[in-house]
């Protein structure tokens, strides 16, 4: 019976979740079935991924003052695209948006510990997460891929008191990763590596929660 009820919430979880996944994904501007023009950003972003791909140099030969992974992202998404540019880079925000949808829900669940609670939140933030993207390819709909993991690894060390060596590396990477997407989007790293040193003063081991992590994050400058 318990096993019944719990395929029974995992069908109901995954057609929630995939509903709310096609949802987003065909509400992008470079998506197949839309005729509505890229937003400026978007569109200036386009310009740099093609250029780079024709040999031109970002900071160079055009500039803009967003960080260089937006850009290698606009340029593995035109070489995907090719001549349908806009295919390509919507590829890469399906891939993206899957990655954030999973980290997301990770969270909900390690909060909730229910699968229908979790699905059912993230159908609830819908709204917020299309106004957000703005019909998308912007460089918020990126970072925040990466914000999602490491806010998930923060949340998991929290409630759980207990990290890894490669978390701790996965949370300096993505934060040297979402500086050189937008540098202004790293706040939620000063505030959990804040807490985190509180709870390393208490258990007198800085060292262990931070070395990884600034040694990756540097790698990664």
């Amino acid at each position: 019976m318990k096993k019944a009820a719990k395929i029974r919430d995992w069908v109901i979880s995954i057609g929630i979740l995939l509903m709310s996944y096609l949802i987003v994904i065909f509400s992008f501007r470079t998506s197949p079935l839309s005729n509505i023009l890229s937003a400026h950003d978007s569109t200036m972003f386009m310009y740099f991924g093609k250029a780079m791909n024709s040999d031109k140099t970002p900071y160079l030969d055009m500039f803009d003052h967003k960080g260089i992974f937006l850009f290698w992202i606009q340029q593995v998404a035109s070489s995907i695209g090719g001549s349908n540019y806009s295919l390509g880079v919507w590829i890469i925000e399906c891939l993206f948006f899957a990655i954030f949808m999973f980290f997301v829900f990770k969270i909900c669940l390690l909060l909730t510990k229910d699968i229908v609670v979790s699905s059912v939140s993230f159908l609830l933030l819908l709204g917020t997460i299309i106004s957000s993207f703005n019909g998308g390819n912007l460089s918020e709909e990126y970072a925040i891929v990466f914000i999602s993991i490491a806010f998930y690894l923060f949340t998991k060390i929290i409630i759980e008191n207990k990290q890894t060596n490669f978390s701790l590396f996965l949370i300096g990477a993505t934060g040297g990763i979402t500086f050189f997407i937008r540098s202004n989007m790293i706040a939620l790293w000063l505030v959990y590596c804040l807490a985190l040193l509180v709870i390393g003063l208490v258990e007198k081991a800085i060292a262990r929660y931070y070395g990884k992590s600034c040694l990756s994050f540097l790698a990664v400058s």
